[in-house]
C-alpha cells in the first residue's frame, strides 16, 4: 500500500483525515492540522484511525462534512503530503499486511447467546432482494398523493451480498481485519474467531472502482426503488441505482474478495456505471470475503476476542 492508494478514493482520505486529527488535536483548521501533524510511529494508531474511518461512512443520509471536504481542491495538495509522510515511515506494511490465512468471526455481547451465522445461498439473497425491491416499489405507489409521499421509506444501503458466508484476511500478529475493516459496527464485545482450513475455487478480487463498476454493468440488478431514499440521499442529483447480480455471479465465480486497498480506493462513492445509472460500494467489510458457491470450513481452532463497548481496543 502506498500514498497513491490513501488518496485515491474517499474512505482512504477519510482515514488520513483521521489519523492526522488524532496525531495533531486542536489544529484551527483540517489544512493546518494536515500541515502540522505527525507521521504516526505505532501500527495501533494506523488500525485505530482506520476503524474509526469506517463508523464514520453515512449511505442513508447526507455524508459527513469531512467527506465533503476532503473532496476539494483546495484540501488534495495537504492530503497527499501528509500521505507520502504516512508513507515514508513504513508502518503501512507492518500495519496492513496479510498473512494469506482465512477466519471466519462471529460477534457478540456478554451474557448473549451465540447461535452461528444464519447464511443464505446466493439465490436465496437474490430472491430476498427482488422482494424487497418489489415491496417498496409498492409502498411508493401506495402512498402516491397522500399526505407522507413526501416521508423518505428507510430502505437497504448495501450492496454487498450480505447473509452469505464470509470469512476475513488476518493481520500479522494474528488480528482480524474485519475488526477493524467493518461499517456500521453493532457494538458487539465479543468475537469467536474461527480459523478456516479451506478456501474458495474461483476469486473476484474488486481491486478498485473500474472492477466493481464493470461488475455491475454486466451482471446488472436494478434497487433504485429500495435505495432511492437511502442512497439517494447520500448521493442526490443521481438517477437510477444498480448493484451486481450475485447470483448470476457465482455462476462464474466462488467468491468475492474485497482487500483494503480496494474498500480504501472504491468504498463510499456515487459511481457512474452508464447514462444515468449510478452504483455504490457500500456494507462491504474491507479485507473480508464473500464465499458465493460453497460454504467455510472450521478446523476446529478458534479464539474469543474482547473489546470495551464501540471501540476499536480488540485484544485476545
Amino acid at each position: 500500500m502506498d500514498a497513491g492508494t490513501l488518496t485515491a478514493g474517499i474512505v482512504g482520505r477519510r482515514f488520513l483525515l483521521e489519523l492526522a486529527s488524532r496525531m495533531c488535536e486542536g489544529g484551527a483548521d483540517l489544512s493546518s492540522t494536515l500541515a502540522a501533524a505527525p507521521a504516526p510511529t505505532h501500527v495501533r494508531q494506523l488500525r485505530e484511525a482506520l476503524y474509526e474511518s469506517f463508523q464514520t461512512a453515512i449511505y442513508w443520509g447526507p455524508r459527513d462534512d469531512r467527506d465533503e471536504l476532503s473532496d476539494s481542491p483546495g484540501l488534495a495538495d495537504a492530503i497527499s503530503a501528509y500521505a507520502r509522510r504516512v508513507e515514508q515511515t513504513q508502518l503501512l506494511e507492518a500495519a496492513f499486511a496479510v498473512t494469506g490465512e482465512q477466519v471466519q468471526v462471529t460477534l457478540s455481547r456478554p451474557q448473549e447467546v451465540s447461535l452461528g451465522e444464519q447464511t443464505l445461498t446466493a439465490h436465496e439473497w437474490r430472491r430476498q432482494l427482488i422482494e424487497s425491491v418489489d415491496s417498496f416499489a409498492a409502498a411508493r405507489r401506495g402512498r402516491v398523493g397522500s399526505r407522507v409521499s413526501r416521508v423518505p421509506l428507510s430502505g437497504a444501503w448495501w450492496s454487498a451480498p450480505v447473509g452469505l458466508p464470509q470469512t476475513s484476511d488476518v493481520w500479522l500478529g494474528g488480528v482480524p481485519v474485519q475488526l477493524f475493516g467493518v461499517e456500521d459496527d453493532r457494538g458487539h464485545e465479543l468475537a469467536r474467531v474461527t480459523h478456516i482450513a479451506n478456501l474458495p475455487g474461483k476469486i473476484l478480487e474488486i481491486s478498485g472502482p473500474e472492477v466493481w463498476v464493470g461488475l455491475v454493468r454486466e451482471f446488472p440488478l436494478d434497487v433504485t426503488e429500495l435505495m432511492a431514499d437511502t442512497w439517494g440521499k447520500a448521493f442526490p442529483g443521481r438517477g437510477v441505482w444498480h448493484l451486481p447480480d450475485w447470483d448470476a455471479i457465482s455462476r462464474r465465480w466462488d467468491a468475492v474478495y474485497l482487500p483494503l486497498s480496494g474498500s480504501l480506493t472504491t468504498a463510499g462513492m456515487a459511481l457512474p456505471v452508464g447514462d444515468q445509472v449510478w452504483t455504490v460500494l457500500a456494507g462491504f467489510d474491507a479485507g473480508t470475503t464473500f464465499w458465493l458457491s460453497n460454504e467455510p470450513q472450521s478446523t476446529g481452532d478458534s479464539v474469543l476476542w474482547r473489546r470495551p463497548s464501540d471501540s476499536a481496543q480488540w485484544s485476545e
